[in-house]
């Protein structure tokens, strides 16, 4: 559920805030090892544009276990 919220979010061409993706990036810091696996993948995948951070495709449930 978490990675879907998250492709909800971010999978989307005017994407997020830098303030909402730090405030993201600290929820997934927690010491949760699934949350650090999500946000190892999320990490990798991320871009950014004129402040704002999105995918260009999903986060695949399975990249984030298999990491």
């Amino acid at each position: 559920m978490l990675v879907n919220l998250i492709n909800k979010l971010l999978n989307d061409e005017d994407g997020i805030s830098e303030s909402a993706y730090l405030a993201l990036v600290d929820y997934l810091s927690c010491e949760n090892p699934y949350t650090n696996r999500v946000l190892r993948s999320l990490t990798k995948h991320v871009k950014t544009a004129n402040g704002r951070y999105y995918l260009s495709q999903d986060l695949s449930l399975g990249e984030t276990i298999n990491e």
